[in-house]
């Protein structure tokens, strides 16, 4: 998947961003327009567990778990979940996020509307990252096959909520 991250940004004539990436433990700071016009500043969502997921429409693992992971916003939303779903694709593509997100009930934001971002650009998606209430990393799930199921990312929610 990462090979096709990279070709897709060359094919694009994008130069290549940083691949940086937080650490567990610490508190990453995202500030992004949303496709509305508002910001988002997941800082300003502490006392809410957050999932921010990295996607684009043109992958297919990205596109296969979404209709999951809205069934799960949908079912843990009033108990303090809030997803904020990050597309990687082109500007010029934002009636398409548009019209893919139409379906799914959580947040949205295309990444060329980022302010600020300790989350770095991914290596590969999608990719998942779960804040604590206080704004903490926890945890990361990777599109590698073991790591980025709902079932992985529930336990460390559930975990989180109750706290």
């Amino acid at each position: 998947m990462m090979r096709m991250v990279i070709l897709f940004f060359l094919l694009m004539g994008f130069s290549l961003p940083a691949f940086s990436k937080p650490e567990i433990g610490s508190m990453p700071a995202l500030v992004v327009q949303d496709m509305d016009g508002g910001v988002v500043d997941i800082s300003k969502l502490r006392g809410k567990v957050v999932l921010v997921q990295f996607w684009a429409t043109w992958c297919p693992d990205c596109r296969a778990e979404m209709p999951g992971l809205d069934a799960y916003y949908r079912s843990h939303h009033a108990k303090g979940l809030e997803i904020v779903a990050v597309s990687i694709d082109k500007p010029e593509k934002r009636e398409k996020v548009k019209e893919v997100m139409q379906k799914f009930s959580y947040r949205t934001v295309m990444a060329d509307g980022i302010k600020s971002n300790d989350f770095g650009w991914p290596a590969e998606i999608p990719l998942v990252y779960v804040l604590d209430k206080k704004g903490v990393l926890r945890y990361e799930a990777v599109a590698d096959g073991r790591s980025a199921t709902l079932e992985n990312v529930d336990g460390m929610v559930n975990l989180l909520l109750d706290q």
